[in-house]
């Protein structure tokens, strides 16, 4: 046994693979939960960088930024609905 089978176990069988795999449902929020909980500080970042410079003001542009981060969302969940749909039989991120 190597050191990689001890910390991560032994690899997946091909026959063994089939159950592993993901649906559109369950792929998009797994994969794109990282950049969800990363913008979930977006708000607190986008302040503390906009008020020394424009005071109180920044406040007003909040709603923009606020778009502009959904709109970044969406391009990801599209990217990664792109990713499942070009490898249905995954692959992994070392594939892609």
């Amino acid at each position: 046994m190597s050191l990689k089978d001890v910390l991560l176990g032994r690899a997946l069988g091909n026959h063994q693979l089939k159950g592993e795999k993901m649906s559109r449902l369950w792929g998009l929020p797994t994969m794109s939960s990282d950049a969800i909980s990363s913008v979930a500080y977006a708000v607190e970042e986008i302040l503390l960088a906009l008020v020394p410079a424009m005071g109180l003001a920044a406040v007003t542009y909040m709603g923009w930024v606020g778009l502009a981060i959904v709109l970044l969302l969406l391009m990801l969940v599209f990217s990664y609905a792109q990713i499942i749909n070009h490898y249905p039989n995954g692959g992994g991120s070392y594939t892609v």
